[in-house]
């Protein structure tokens, strides 16, 4: 619901509206901006803006009034399965260490596709990348990759 009006006063003076945000940093996330920029014209008695704005032009706002800094948008951290401890006896000591679970269903559908994609290739390095995120050392990840290579070929 954006308005031609509106574009046009954010394309001349981004600072300007930066400034009903008070008390923003550069520290600050995007969202929290966003929440502050609200707060800020509610009390300007502009909260017709939240009707109009798009998060575009909000973050136009927010990246000229900091300096034109990019937004940096994190990234979704990936599950790693938690390891189990297992006891083991030898020669008449125990010692516990841990062991990775089983491979899942998602890494063996990303094990198929590294296995048909060439060594040392984007994709490889990309599934392999995956694999190791899922919390598998690099050596077991290559080794298992091999082995279902071996596995597809016959």
């Amino acid at each position: 619901m954006s308005s031609p009006g509106i574009d046009r006063w954010i394309a001349k003076a981004p600072e300007s509206w930066a400034k009903l945000a008070k008390k923003s940093s550069k520290k600050q996330t995007f969202e929290q901006f966003k929440i502050k920029f609200f707060e800020g014209a509610e009390k300007e008695n502009k909260s017709y803006l939240k009707n109009y704005l798009t998060d575009d032009q909000l973050e136009h706002i927010y990246t000229q009034g900091h300096g034109g800094e990019k937004i940096e948008h994190p990234l979704p951290t990936p599950v790693v399965p938690p390891k189990r401890k297992i006891i083991v006896q030898r020669k008449g000591k125990t010692y516990s260490k841990t062991v990775s679970p089983r491979w899942g269903i998602s890494s063996k559908f990303v094990l198929k596709l590294a296995a048909k994609s060439k060594i040392k290739s984007k994709e490889y390095y990309k599934y392999l990348d995956i694999l190791i995120a899922q919390g598998r050392t690099r050596q077991a990840a290559v080794k298992k990759i091999q082995r279902t290579r071996k596995e597809l070929s016959k």
